[in-house]
C-alpha cells in the first residue's frame, strides 16, 4: 500500500482542527473509526493540516496510507484506491453483465482488506483532492464510509468546496450524517506573520504582516509565493502586491533559466504529477511543477505546440510502459487526442474503457467509451459499424452503472446503425440491452420492436442469439401477446438451446420462460424447470444462477403449500447470498420473510423486515424493489383494516401500470374499505369491463384472480363473480402467492373461491370451500387467512340457514375475532354485512363500531382498540343512531344481536 512523503512547508495554526484530527486518529486505535472531510478554497492549508496530523499520527502508531486525485481527462478508473492498494486485485473481467452484484462485492472486498489490514495496526487512510476523483472512486468511498464503525481505521478525505461537481456532491449528501466536516478558513494575522517568520527566518514587521494578510485573506499559498517573490523587497519599503497570482506566478517564471522554463513546459503536458521517467523521456530533464504553475504554463502554448509536446507524451509512455501498458491506457489515450492523432487514441480510449469495465469502473468506463465516440466523430465518422460498437459499449457501461435513461438511447442509436449497416449481431446486442430495465406492467414497446427486429436480421437457422432473442421476446410480451404465442416463443427458444447443446442458453430460456408464461403453467412443472436450472448451474459452476433459480423456486413451493420446502431453499438462498456477496439482492431476504410474517400474523415484525429490506435495497435503485416493498405493506395494511391510508400511492400506481391489474383491485379494496362504494364500482368496471377482456393475459395468475375475487364480493358483482369463480375454482388447491419469487401469500384459493360463491349466493358450495380454506390455511401457519376464511364461513352458515348452522356460525365468529384481537387485525367483511335499512346503510366503520357497542365497549375503549380519536367514535356512534333510527346504545345493542 502506498504512503506520503515528508512534508514540505511549514505548519502554522489550525491547533483546533489538529486536536479534533488526532482525536479521531486515537479513536480509531481504540477501535472506533470514522470518516473527516476537510474542505476549502485552493492553497488554503487542506493537505498540510491533513499532511501535519498524518504525521502525528504516525507518531503515536497508526500507519498513514496516502493517495491523491489527479486533474484532467487521462486519469484511469479507481485511480487513487488503485495507488493506495497496488497489490489488490482490481481488474474483475470485462464485462458489464451482474454489474451491481460485481462491483458490490469488489467494494466489499476493499473495505475487508482495509478492516483487516488495520487490525494489526491501526489505519490512516488520506485521499487528496477529492473534486478531481472519478465517480467509482467516490463510490468506493462512500461505501468504505459506511463500513467504518468499529474498525481501527479513520479516512480522511479533502477537497476544493468552489469545485465541487455533481458526484461529489452526491457523496458529500450520502454521507452527511456519517463524517465530520473541517471547513478550513485564511490563517489570523497572527498566524500569517508566524508563517511568513517561518519562511524567512525573520519576524515581519506588524504592518507588513497586516498588509499581507489584507491582500491573501490568509491564504498560507498566496503568502508563500508573495514572500518568495518579495524577498529581496528592503525592509520598510512600500508593499506593492500583484493583482492576481496568475501574475506572481508569472513573473517567477520570468526569472527561471530557459532550460529550466522548458522543463517546466514541457511537464505541463504532462500534468501536475508524473514519473520522472517520463518527463525524462519527453525532455531529458526533471521536475514536478506545482498545479496553478502548470494551468499557467499550459495556457501559454500555441496550439502546434501543444500538439508536438502531447505527442512525444504519448510515444514516450507507450515506450516505458510497453511491457504493461493497461495502467496507462487513459492517460496514453489522452495525449494522443490532444496530438489530434485520432485513431491512435480512439484505440487506447476503447481500450481504457474495457479495462475501467473490468475494474467494475461503470461510470468511468461509460466517459471513455463516450470520448471513443466523440473522437470518431472528429475524425469524421467514416465507419458506421465502428460507431455503433462504440455505441453499445457506452450503453452497456450506463446500462451497467445504473444510468437507464442514457443507456436506452445508447442503445437505441447503436441499433439505428446496425440496421442500416444490415448488421444482425449488433442489432441483436442493442435488443437485448436495452430491455435490462424493464419493469413488470410496463409494456416496452422498443425493445418489442428491436427484438423482432434483430429476430428478421439474424435469420432462421438455429444460434444461440436466436434462442436468447425468442425467449426475450416471449418475456417482453408478458403484458400484452396471448399466451398461445408466448408459449411457441419460449417453446422454440428452449428447443433451440437444446439442440445448440448450450447450457447457459438453456438456462436463460428456462428463465425467461417463468416470466413470459409461468402463470398459465402448473406451480408442479415450474418447480420442475427451476430444478433443471439449477441443475445445469451447479454443473457449470455458476453459483449465480444456482441462486436466481432457487429464488424463483421459493415462489413456486409457496404456491404449492410446501413451507417447509420453502424454509429450506431460503437457508440455502440465505447461505448463497452471504458467499457471494450479492449486494444488489441484499434486500430479497428481509422482503420474502417479512412476506412469511405477515403470513403468520406476526405484522409489526412484517413491517419491520419490509423497511429493513427498503433501506438495504435504496442504494442498489432496483426496480423490483419497490414492488415488493409496497406489495407485503399493501398486505399489511389490509390485515389491519388500514388500507385506505394507501389511496394515494394505489390511484397513483393504477395510472402508471395500466397492464398489471393488482394496483387497481386493490385501490378498489381500498374505496369499498372506506364504505365509498360507488367510487368502488367505478374503479371495479375499468378492469372488469367485457368480462376482464383487457385482463386477458393476467388472469390466470393467483394473486390477479384472488384480488379480483375479494373485489367483485366487495362492490357486490355477482355476475363478474360467476367468471372468476370458473378461472379459480380448476386451481382451489393451490395457495396465493404475490410475485414470482416470493413477494408475500395470501393464503389459500379456496378462500377466494368460497368468497365468489358467497357473493353469488351458493352457500352450501361456499360451506365446503371456506371449511377446507380453514384447513388448508391453519396447515401453512397462515393464521390471519385462518380468521379470514372462519368469518366468512360464518357469514355462508348463518346465511344457508340449515339446522345448526347459526350456531356452528356464533362459534366460527367467536374464534375469527379472538384471532383478530390477538394478532391486531381487522377482519375482512367485504360483502357480508347483514341486510340494513336501504336506505341508510352503515359504512364499514361504522359497522365495526356497532359490534363493539354492542360488546359493551364504552366509547374511549373503542378508541383505544381502533386507534382513533374518541371524538371520532363519539360522531359514528350518533351516524349509527340517526341512519337506523335508533334511540340509544341500547338500541344499537339489540339491533346488532337480531342482525348477527
Amino acid at each position: 500500500m502506498a504512503s506520503r512523503g515528508q512534508a514540505t512547508h511549514p505548519f502554522v495554526g489550525r491547533s483546533q482542527h489538529m486536536r479534533g484530527l488526532l482525536a479521531a486518529a486515537d479513536a480509531a486505535a481504540a477501535g472506533e473509526g470514522s470518516f473527516v472531510l476537510v474542505s476549502g478554497e485552493p492553497g488554503i492549508g487542506k493537505s498540510r493540516l491533513v499532511e501535519q496530523a498524518a504525521r502525528e499520527a504516525a507518531d503515536r502508531g497508526l500507519r498513514v496510507l496516502w493517495a491523491t486525485c489527479w486533474e484532467g481527462d487521462g486519469v484511469p478508473a479507481l485511480w487513487p484506491w488503485t495507488r493506495l492498494a497496488p497489490e489488490f486485485a482490481w481488474h474483475r473481467g470485462e464485462t458489464a453483465a451482474g454489474a451491481e452484484e460485481d462491483r458490490f462485492r469488489l467494494f466489499e472486498d476493499v473495505t475487508a482488506l482495509l478492516r483487516r489490514t488495520a487490525r494489526d495496526q491501526p489505519l490512516l487512510l488520506v485521499i487528496d483532492d477529492l473534486q478531481w476523483a472519478d465517480t467509482a472512486s467516490l463510490l468506493l468511498l462512500r461505501f468504505v464510509a459506511r463500513h467504518l464503525r468499529g474498525s481501527r481505521l479513520l479516512v480522511a478525505g479533502t477537497y476544493r468546496d468552489v469545485e465541487t461537481g455533481e458526484p461529489l456532491r452526491e457523496l458529500l449528501a450520502t454521507t452527511a450524517g456519517l463524517c465530520e466536516h473541517i471547513a478550513l478558513e485564511g490563517l489570523s494575522q497572527s498566524e500569517v506573520a508566524g508563517l511568513v517568520g517561518s519562511l524567512t527566518g525573520v519576524d515581519p514587521p506588524a504592518a507588513r504582516a497586516a498588509a499581507l494578510h489584507r491582500r491573501t485573506n490568509g491564504n498560507p499559498l498566496f503568502v508563500r509565493e508573495l514572500v518568495r517573490l518579495m524577498g529581496d523587497a528592503a525592509e520598510g519599503a512600500e508593499l506593492r502586491v500583484p493583482d492576481g497570482l496568475r501574475e506572481v506566478i508569472g513573473r517567477r517564471l520570468d526569472r527561471l533559466s530557459p532550460p529550466c522554463r522548458s522543463l517546466l513546459l514541457t511537464a505541463s503536458v504532462l500534468g501536475q504529477r508524473f514519473r520522472l521517467g517520463l518527463l525524462e523521456a519527453t525532455s531529458g530533464l526533471a521536475g514536478e511543477p506545482h498545479a496553478l504553475v502548470v494551468e499557467v504554463l499550459w495556457g501559454g502554448l500555441s496550439a502546434v505546440r501543444r500538439r508536438e509536446l502531447s505527442l512525444r507524451a504519448a510515444l514516450a509512455l507507450e515506450e516505458l510502459h510497453a511491457v504493461d501498458v493497461e495502467p496507462w491506457l487513459t492517460q496514453i489515450a489522452h495525449h494522443f487526442r490532444l496530438a489530434g492523432e485520432w485513431g491512435r487514441a480512439i484505440e487506447y480510449a476503447t481500450r481504457a474503457g474495457r479495462r475501467a469495465l473490468g475494474m467494475l469502473a461503470y461510470e468511468d468506463a461509460a466517459v471513455h467509451f463516450e470520448r471513443a465516440l466523440e473522437m470518431h466523430e472528429q475524425a469524421g465518422g467514416g465507419d458506421p459499424l465502428a460507431r455503433c460498437r462504440l455505441l453499445l459499449a457506452v450503453a452497456e457501461a450506463r446500462m451497467a452503472s445504473a444510468q437507464i435513461v442514457a443507456a436506452r438511447e445508447a442503445y437505441r442509436r447503436a441499433a439505428d446503425l446496425a440496421r442500416t449497416a444490415g448488421a444482425a449481431e449488433p442489432l441483436a446486442r442493442a435488443a437485448l440491452g436495452v430491455g435490462l430495465a424493464t419493469t413488470m406492467g410496463i409494456v416496452d414497446r422498443l425493445e418489442i420492436e428491436l427484438l423482432e427486429q434483430a429476430l428478421g436480421a439474424v435469420g432462421e437457422a438455429d444460434s444461440v442469439l436466436r434462442s436468447r432473442l425468442l425467449a426475450r421476446l416471449a418475456m417482453a410480451l408478458h403484458d400484452i401477446a396471448s399466451v398461445d404465442r408466448r408459449r411457441v416463443l419460449s417453446d422454440q427458444a428452449i428447443a433451440m438451446a437444446r439442440r445448440a447443446g448450450d447450457p447457459a442458453a438453456i438456462a436463460v430460456a428456462l428463465v425467461d420462460r417463468h416470466v413470459a408464461i409461468g402463470i398459465h403453467e402448473p406451480a408442479e412443472e415450474l418447480l420442475a424447470m427451476s430444478g433443471e436450472v439449477v441443475r445445469l448451474a451447479t454443473a457449470r459452476g455458476d453459483r449465480h444462477l444456482e441462486l436466481r433459480a432457487r429464488r424463483l423456486r421459493v415462489g413456486s413451493l409457496l404456491e404449492v403449500g410446501d413451507m417447509d420446502a420453502v424454509r429450506v431453499e431460503l437457508e440455502i438462498c440465505e447461505a448463497m447470498t452471504g458467499e457471494l456477496r450479492r449486494g444488489d439482492r441484499e434486500w430479497h431476504l428481509p422482503m420474502v420473510r417479512a412476506g412469511l410474517a405477515a403470513l403468520s400474523g406476526r405484522l409489526e415484525e412484517a413491517e419491520r423486515l419490509a423497511e429493513d429490506g427498503l433501506r438495504r435495497g435504496a442504494p442498489t435503485q432496483h426496480p423490483g424493489l419497490a414492488v415488493f416493498h409496497g406489495s407485503i405493506i399493501g398486505l399489511v395494511r389490509f390485515l389491519q383494516g388500514r388500507l385506505p391510508e394507501l389511496e394515494d400511492v394505489l390511484r397513483r400506481s393504477a395510472e402508471r401500470y395500466p397492464t398489471a391489474p393488482e394496483w387497481r383491485c386493490t385501490l378498489v379494496l381500498a374505496l369499498s374499505d372506506a364504505g365509498r362504494l360507488d367510487e368502488a364500482r367505478q374503479q371495479f368496471e375499468l378492469v372488469a369491463a367485457e368480462d376482464f377482456a383487457i385482463l386477458a393475459p393476467h388472469l390466470p395468475r393467483l394473486h390477479t384472480l384472488g384480488l379480483l375475487a375479494v373485489a367483485s364480493d366487495a362492490v357486490g358483482d355477482a355476475g363478474r363473480a360467476a367468471l372468476l369463480h370458473r378461472l379459480l375454482a380448476p386451481r382451489a388447491d393451490y395457495f396465493v402467492q404475490v410475485g414470482q419469487t416470493g413477494a408475500g401469500c395470501l393464503g389459500s384459493v379456496r378462500y377466494f373461491v368460497g368468497l365468489l360463491c358467497c357473493a353469488m349466493g351458493r352457500w352450501d358450495e361456499a360451506v365446503a370451500h371456506l371449511e377446507r380454506a380453514v384447513e388448508a390455511n391453519a396447515r401453512i401457519g397462515a393464521v390471519p387467512f385462518v380468521a379470514n376464511s372462519r368469518f366468512q364461513l360464518a357469514r355462508a352458515l348463518r346465511a344457508g340457514r340449515g339446522t345448526g348452522d347459526r350456531a356452528r356460525a356464533r362459534e366460527q365468529l367467536e374464534r375469527a375475532e379472538a384471532t383478530a384481537r390477538a394478532l391486531g387485525m381487522r377482519l375482512w367483511r367485504g360483502g357480508a354485512e347483514p341486510d340494513r335499512p336501504g336506505a341508510a346503510p352503515l359504512t364499514r366503520r361504522e359497522w365495526e363500531i356497532a359490534r363493539l357497542v354492542a360488546d359493551g365497549l364504552g366509547n374511549g375503549e373503542i378508541a383505544d382498540q381502533l386507534s382513533i380519536s374518541k371524538r371520532t367514535v363519539e360522531s359514528h356512534v350518533e351516524h349509527v343512531r340517526s341512519k337506523l333510527g335508533l334511540a340509544s346504545r341500547l338500541a344499537i345493542m339489540t339491533w346488532v344481536v337480531r342482525h348477527t
